[in-house]
């Protein structure tokens, strides 16, 4: 756990910079001119943070999943690849199912030069995360872990959109919607991108495994991802944004925590008879 624990640290460092970075620089840019050292500095910082976050969230959990299951997590890995890529470049060729959409230079290498190639890889490592937690919750339905699952992702969407489109330029909507500039046909399509991926879990039996999983990790690392967006959100006041995705989260955790407590009690009093 000791990779896990490195990344998982390197990532908060990166994202409460980050976060720091816009609330100051990017929300008050005449400080810019007042410490000119730090022009340089605001010129690449969007780039370099935006690419490492995603390189440093992928490494930590995938070390996690190495450590609790070897290579049973690489199948899943390809597949939630596959079926986020196949959708974004819909998304930015065609609209469907997100909308119409592009993505800016920010965050690298582009697939045919329409979807940059960290991308999937996000999908997967939330994706996953949001599969270990429903699991947790709902173990013995496949169908409900996999519609719960779906939520919890989209959740994390409701402050990453408003942060990386509406208040930083990643990608760019073609169509201004009522969401903070997002079409609310953004979420129909992550929901839907997000239970194709998690129907794919189950095909692949990630069920079988996904218990040795600590959810209390992933719980954490689904936490330290929800972080920046809604750190950015808050720097920029978007309230409505963060009280939806604080909501939600809120209640996952909540319900975790409550089910883990009950769960507790017949072992503690078994320990007593």
């Amino acid at each position: 756990m000791r990779m896990f624990r490195a990344a998982l640290g390197a990532l908060l460092l990166v994202n409460g910079l980050s976060i720091f970075g816009y609330a100051t620089f990017s929300r008050h840019t005449e400080l810019l001119v007042q410490y000119p050292w730090s022009q340089p500095i605001f010129e690449n910082a969007y780039w370099v943070f935006a690419r490492l976050q995603i390189i440093l969230a992928f490494i930590a959990l995938a070390s996690l999943l190495e450590a609790s299951v070897r290579r049973k997590w690489v199948p899943a890995l390809i597949a939630a690849v596959i079926l986020s890529l196949a959708s974004e470049l819909s998304g930015t060729t065609w609209g469907l199912p997100f909308g119409s959409y592009e993505y800016t230079e920010l965050l690298g290498f582009k697939i045919i030069n329409r979807v940059p190639l960290l991308i999937p890889f996000s999908w997967f490592f939330m994706g996953m995360a949001s599969f270990v937690i429903a699991h947790s919750l709902v173990s013995e339905k496949p169908l409900l872990r996999c519609l719960l699952a779906a939520w919890i992702l989209v959740s994390w969407d409701l402050t990453l959109d408003p942060a990386m489109s509406h208040l930083a330029p990643f990608w760019i909507w073609n169509e201004a919607g009522p969401y903070y500039g997002t079409p609310i046909l953004n979420l129909v399509g992550w929901y839907a991108t997000g239970l194709l991926i998690m129907l794919s879990f189950e095909w692949l039996k990630v069920s079988r495994w996904i218990s040795e999983v600590p959810v209390n990790r992933v719980l954490l690392f689904y936490g330290a991802n929800l972080l920046l967006p809604l750190g950015i959100v808050a720097a920029a006041g978007l309230w409505e944004a963060i009280a939806v995705s604080g909501l939600c989260y809120g209640m996952v955790a909540g319900i975790y925590f409550w089910k883990k407590s009950r769960t507790r009690i017949p072992t503690i009093a078994t320990r007593f008879s």
